[in-house]
C-alpha cells in the first residue's frame, strides 16, 4: 500500500509542473446522462496551481497560493467534482497518516480475472465483512491500483500510462449506491513547460475563500473508511423483526473522528444503536488543496435480520 500510495497519481510535490484536464459524467439508472462537467488542473508547485471546474454552465477557477485560496466564479454545483479530483490525484490513499492500520490480504475476482487486495483492520483488530471495510486491489505484481471496493461503490480503473514514473488510469468507471453510474475520462495529461507565474497569480476580483467544512457524498467518504465497532442490533428490534438503514448526517473531523450526528431517515428503533456504533467509526483524514478538512457527509447503517 505505501509503494501504491507513492506510484499511483498526481499528488507527489516532487513532480514537474504539469496539466491535466478530464471530462465527467454521471449517469441514471436507465444509461441516460443526468449530469456532465469538466475538471481541469495546471500544477507548478505545492502551493502554486490552479484548479477551473465546469458543471452545467457553472464555471469556477481555484487558485491555491502561499497567501491562500482565491475562488473565481461561482461554487460547483456538485460534491462529485471532490471525487474527480480525488479519483485522479490520490487513488490511495495515504497510509503512513495512520500507521497503526493493519492490512488484511485477500483475492478479488472480476471478470475472471483474480486480484490481489488488501483491506484495513478495524481498531479492535477484527476484521469487518469485505462489504463494510474497502479493499484495494492489484493485478500481477504491478503496483497500479486497479479497484477500490468500499461499502457504497467500486471503483475501477483502466487504460493505464506512465507520466513522470507514476501510474494515472485515463479512463475510471465508478458503480455506486446512491448513483448509477459516475465516469471519468483524462483527455490530456501534459508537462508545463515554461512555467509562467501569471498564469497562477488570482485575478483582480478574485475571493479569498477560507478553510472551512466542505460537502462529500457518503459514497467517496466510503472509501476512507478505516473502521470501528459495528453496530449491535437492539434486542427488541429484533424480537419485532424490524430491519432496515439508518442514514445519519455527520462531520468527519480533520483527525478522522466522527462528530455532530443527526437521524436523517431510518426505523426509530434502530436509530440509537446506528449512533453508538459510528460514534466510534474512524475515516482517513479527507485533504483538499494539500489540507486535511473537515468533511460533512452522510453515513447508512444498515441492520439486516438473520445476521449476528
Amino acid at each position: 500500500m505505501q509503494l501504491a500510495w507513492q506510484q499511483n497519481g498526481l499528488h507527489d510535490p516532487g513532480l514537474q509542473p504539469w496539466h491535466a484536464r478530464t471530462s465527467w459524467e454521471l449517469v441514471d439508472a436507465k444509461g441516460k446522462p443526468e449530469m456532465q462537467g469538466t475538471w481541469e488542473e495546471w500544477w507548478a508547485a505545492e502551493k502554486e496551481y490552479k484548479v477551473a471546474v465546469t458543471i452545467q454552465g457553472h464555471e469556477q477557477t481555484r487558485y491555491v497560493t502561499d497567501r491562500g485560496t482565491f475562488v473565481v466564479g461561482a461554487p460547483p454545483a456538485s460534491p462529485m467534482v471532490n471525487f474527480v479530483s480525488r479519483m485522479l490525484l490520490s487513488p490511495v490513499p495515504n497510509w503512513t497518516l495512520l500507521a497503526s492500520v493493519g492490512l488484511e490480504i485477500l483475492t478479488h475476482r472480476a471478470k475472471g480475472q483474480k486480484l490481489t487486495c488488501t483491506a484495513p483492520e478495524n481498531e479492535m483488530g477484527e476484521m469487518h465483512s469485505s462489504t463494510k471495510l474497502p479493499q484495494y486491489c492489484f493485478s500481477g505484481n504491478l503496483p497500479a491500483i486497479r479497484l477500490v471496493a468500499t461499502r457504497g461503490s467500486e471503483s475501477v480503473f483502466n487504460s493505464f500510462v506512465q507520466f513522470q514514473g507514476r501510474y494515472v488510469a485515463r479512463d475510471i468507471r465508478i458503480v455506486g449506491a446512491s448513483f448509477a453510474e459516475f465516469d471519468i475520462h483524462v483527455d490530456a495529461l501534459e508537462p508545463i513547460a515554461p512555467v509562467k507565474t501569471a498564469d497562477f497569480t488570482p485575478p483582480a476580483g478574485a475571493l479569498h475563500a477560507p478553510p472551512g467544512r466542505i460537502s462529500v457524498a457518503g459514497d467517496v467518504m466510503d472509501g476512507y473508511f478505516i473502521g470501528g465497532q459495528p453496530p449491535a442490533y437492539p434486542p427488541v428490534a429484533r424480537r419485532d423483526d424490524v430491519a432496515g438503514t439508518v442514514v445519519l448526517a455527520a462531520t468527519i473531523e480533520k483527525d478522522g473522528s466522527v462528530g455532530n450526528l443527526s437521524v436523517v431517515s431510518g426505523p426509530p428503533e434502530l436509530e440509537e444503536a446506528a449512533i453508538a456504533a459510528v460514534r466510534t467509526w474512524r475515516y482517513l483524514p479527507y485533504v483538499l488543496d494539500g489540507e486535511p478538512v473537515s468533511v460533512e457527509t452522510q453515513i447508512k447503517v444498515a441492520f439486516h435480520l438473520g445476521r449476528p
